[in-house]
């Protein structure tokens, strides 16, 4: 092995390194912005329909998962309406609030709100008053260890709101298209 290979770092040598770190990780960082503005671009230029919807949802959620902080209260919107639409659809009020989609219940019905599908927001706003004092617990955890001790009565209130929802006269995909299309400036 070369002696230069062992010999330790000098000061400006440890700081030259450390710089070309931070200027590493901040091109990194602008490389991740500028592919997620590229990424939304491409997605809002698709033309409407479920594929559209589809697509911008998937771009959102792992926009979720990485930089949650970063999403507009539109985008955000967006998607716990879609993920509301979901669980509801698959699993009933019962799974929505069990799962993690249930810690946007109060995003997703200021969203329903917003794109006038008042007879969901009815709905979901009657499924959320069954939480002691009305108030969904906005962690997973906590709506959890409440729905075990929650009375057979509410299961038979959502069971009916579920009902209601799947034959809601709003429909949740025009409306959502149509939020996005009137404010493509909030969805970055």
């Amino acid at each position: 092995m070369p002696t230069w290979f062992l010999a330790p770092l000098h000061a400006p040598s440890a700081g030259l390194i450390r710089i070309a770190i931070l200027s590493l990780g901040l091109i990194l960082g602008l490389l991740a912005v500028w592919k997620t503005v590229r990424g939304m671009e491409k997605v809002l230029k698709m033309p409407d329909g479920p594929e559209f919807l589809d697509a911008l949802q998937h771009f959102l959620s792992d926009k979720h998962n990485t930089r949650s902080a970063e999403m507009s209260r539109h985008e955000l919107g967006f998607l716990s309406v879609r993920e509301l639409a979901e669980e509801v659809t698959s699993g009933g009020f019962d799974q929505y609030f069990f799962n993690s989609a249930g810690n946007y219940a109060d995003d997703a019905l200021w969203c329903l709100h917003l794109i006038g599908a008042e007879t969901t927001a009815s709905i979901l706003e009657r499924a959320m008053v069954q939480f002691p004092a009305g108030k969904v617990p906005d962690l997973r955890h906590d709506r959890q260890e409440i729905m075990d001790t929650l009375p057979e009565a509410v299961q038979e209130v959502w069971e009916a709101l579920d009902q209601e929802f799947y034959s809601s006269s709003d429909d949740l995909d025009t409306l959502l298209t149509a939020f996005v299309r009137a404010n493509e400036r909030e969805f970055r």
